[in-house]
């Protein structure tokens, strides 16, 4: 009987420093993965600044921001009548509004929604993507006068690329674009339309429980819109980004290297926020809670130096309550650490920056929108 029991206390005995090892592996391993977004001299390289705000009358709405050449791109969101541009156009340097382009409407040349802005360096052209008609418009560097707004060139996607939403124009061959169809972030096109390859598969969910019901085309479908976020390319370069708006992640990915790259952070998790899902098959529809759910990423833009990325942690509820979206800058290495923390003084929607000037564009959110402009601080060069 006392061998019995000196036998159970020492299996207690095992039991309790098993479990308080477990417990140390754990807690040890949280805390490494809480602190691998942050450099150790996170104080050091975290910094307030303050910016000039540049209002304008004719600029409505504003939505996005591209800077190509000179210019300073500003998009119009589809709030703006028929009779507003849907790009205007300033000097980067003396913010001075120098044209506008983007004829609102669906003729011939005109445009719906400018989503996607690049620079095609052959012939100094602006190319813009219209995700609503599905439609390039080409518009020469060498401004038309204002009255002429429309595109001096315009090509539809091919109709087998109707599950392109986000696309752009790659090589003088193909297109990358995000689906909504296939398993991959990225997607890789023809001219004639006819899908490639895809990279970079959709991240997967540890807790939504309810995709387990769904497979192929919908699971796909499904995952894109839980992982839904700015697609950005680097202007007349090679990489692109898919920041996401409801989850702390950058997926990136470079088209000429095929390199892929990602950042997880600030906070870091893999589960998603309350996520519903409803309908089936073509009436099959997911979606965060649109007053509860926290944005995360707002914003990214790809610099020779940085990779800048605007970042909110605020729900539709809050910014309602405090008029506050974004306020802040997190600044990356090609390497993907964290190099600097940018805490802005006026929130933001979109930015852009000109590392050879030194400045940060942004769009503000308060009732009388405009745009901030920010010196980069000096430890980041």
């Amino acid at each position: 009987m006392t061998l019995l029991l000196q036998s159970n206390k020492n299996c207690k005995g095992l039991y309790r420093f098993l479990i308080a090892f477990i417990s140390l592996l754990i807690f040890s391993s949280c805390s490494q993965n809480e602190n691998t977004f942050y450099p150790t001299n996170i104080d050091d390289v975290t910094q307030e600044i303050k910016g000039a705000k540049f209002t304008y009358d004719t600029l409505k709405s504003p939505f996005k921001l591209f800077i190509a050449g000179d210019h300073l791109f500003v998009t119009q969101d589809g709030k703006v009548n028929f009779d507003e541009p849907m790009i205007h156009v300033f000097d980067k340097e003396t913010m001075a509004r120098v044209a506008s382009i983007g004829q609102n409407g669906m003729g011939p040349n005109e445009m719906l929604f400018a989503s996607l802005l690049d620079f095609d360096q052959s012939d100094s052209s602006v190319v813009v993507f219209d995700s609503r008609s599905k439609r390039f418009s080409k518009f020469d560097i060498q401004f038309a006068p204002q009255s002429n707004l429309l595109a001096q060139e315009q090509n539809v996607l091919p109709s087998d690329m109707f599950d392109s939403y986000k696309t752009y124009k790659a090589s003088d061959s193909t297109y990358l674009g995000v689906s909504t169809q296939k398993e991959y972030i990225f997607n890789e096109y023809d001219l004639d339309g006819e899908w490639i390859t895809g990279y970079v598969t959709w991240p997967q969910v540890a807790n939504e429980k309810q995709l387990a019901g769904y497979s192929g085309i919908e699971r796909n479908y499904l995952l894109g819109e839980i992982n839904r976020g700015s697609f950005k390319k680097e202007v007349a370069g090679n990489w692109y980004a898919l920041a996401m708006n409801y989850r702390d992640r950058i997926e990136l990915f470079n088209y000429k290297t095929k390199e892929v790259r990602t950042i997880e952070g600030p906070e870091l998790i893999d589960e998603i926020q309350p996520f519903r899902i409803a309908g089936a098959g073509s009436n099959l529809g997911g979606a965060y809670d649109f007053f509860e759910a926290v944005a995360t990423y707002r914003d990214v833009t790809f610099k020779p130096k940085y990779l800048y990325a605007l970042y909110a942690g605020t729900s539709q509820n809050e910014y309602k309550e405090t008029g506050i979206l974004a306020e802040t800058i997190f600044v990356f290495g090609y390497d993907m650490k964290l190099k600097g923390k940018l805490l802005l003084d006026k929130s933001a929607s979109a930015l852009d920056v000109d590392e050879e000037l030194g400045k940060i564009y942004t769009i503000t959110t308060d009732e009388n929108p405009g745009i901030a402009v920010y010196d980069i601080p000096s430890f980041l060069f």
